[in-house]
């Protein structure tokens, strides 16, 4: 009798393990939902800027460095008035060995160019000196066209034509001059800092709404760039606190190729694009439902194309076959494997 209670729970406990494996064969095996695919979605937005920082004087903001004639656009002394926005289509992802812990794969073009802090580190006091020059000679212009209001100003009355119109140019005219000084004053105490007290950086602001049953939340979630991959053009973000928001879903690079060997594989493959295939430059309403687009992948060894009909805000989009597996990733227009993806996590 007590051998046969050993020998009985023994069965017992190799049923268990059969079945546990079972199921994690099926898991891996089993297409991804219509609804996980549309909750796994999210749309990305970078908001960046330069500032020039130095103890005991005030932040100097800048959004475009004019190669041209070597000056900063659109200085400020605040970064929300000039922040430049990227957005991007992007999708909660895990690889299948891995428990999620709030990361995202999105298009590498959100992610800001910082070359021009090569260019500041190599000589910051010529740097400077020719920033300082450039917004001297915008002092001297607005002048002159102030010279040009005032004289208008003092010919004309309310009476004529346009004369409030033109009254309302020069208070703007008259607002910006005054910017001018201001940042014309800062940059010449910036000037007479030794360049070791001088530090150019690049601000960038990571921020994500995902889907829900409802479809696009309202609210932004925080999130900080891991990895960004130049040759593939694909950014891995995180959120803050390490945690999927609400209502969201991920999706699993999973092993189905496998399967290659026992099916004829085809190099025409029927596939579908989930995101948001709108124009990048705006922002998008509340409750907005992804697009989920028909194409085709066109798969030649390592080489992938695709014939997806696409606007810029689909760059970053997860692209799945028509059974439901993930396949990758469409960044710049280029198809990447999921399995580069489980490299860069």
């Amino acid at each position: 009798m007590r051998k046969f209670g050993l020998l009985h729970r023994k069965r017992i406990w190799i049923v268990f393990l059969l079945v546990i494996v079972l199921i994690i064969l099926l898991w891996l095996f089993l297409p991804v939902s219509r609804d996980v695919r549309r909750r796994s979605i999210v749309w990305v937005e970078c908001r960046s800027c330069y500032f020039l920082a130095s103890p005991g004087i005030d932040t100097l903001y800048f959004n475009y460095y004019d190669t041209s004639d070597s000056s900063f656009l659109g200085m400020a002394l605040d970064a929300c008035s000039l922040e430049e926005i990227t957005r991007a289509s992007g999708f909660w992802y895990q690889p299948f060995w891995w428990l999620n812990d709030g990361r995202l794969f999105t298009s590498g073009n959100i992610v800001p160019n910082d070359s021009l802090l090569k260019v500041f580190k190599k000589s910051p006091m010529a740097f400077m000196e020719r920033q300082l020059e450039q917004c001297r000679k915008q002092v001297l212009r607005i002048q002159h066209e102030e010279s040009e209001y005032q004289y208008y100003m003092r010919t004309h009355s309310v009476q004529d034509e346009g004369y409030t119109l033109v009254a309302q140019h020069y208070s703007k005219l008259k607002l910006y001059h005054d910017t001018l000084i201001r940042l014309s004053n800062k940059l010449e105490m910036y000037k007479r800092l030794s360049s070791s007290a001088l530090q150019l950086q690049r601000m960038s602001h990571y921020q994500v709404r995902s889907v829900s049953e409802k479809g696009l939340d309202s609210s932004f979630v925080e999130c900080s760039l891991l990895k960004h991959d130049v040759a593939y053009n694909v950014a891995l973000l995180q959120t803050v606190d390490g945690t999927l928001p609400g209502g969201a879903s991920v999706v699993t690079g999973r092993p189905f190729d496998v399967l290659r060997m026992f099916f004829y594989y085809r190099p025409n493959r029927s596939a579908e694009l989930v995101g948001f295939n709108r124009p990048a430059d705006f922002a998008l309403a509340d409750s907005v439902e992804p697009d989920f687009i028909p194409g085709k992948l066109m798969i030649n060894g390592k080489n992938t194309t695709q014939s997806f009909p696409v606007l810029s805000g689909i760059d970053g989009a997860p692209i799945f076959l028509s059974n439901g597996h993930l396949w990758g990733i469409l960044a710049d227009g280029k198809c990447v494997h999921y399995s580069y993806l489980n490299k860069l996590w």
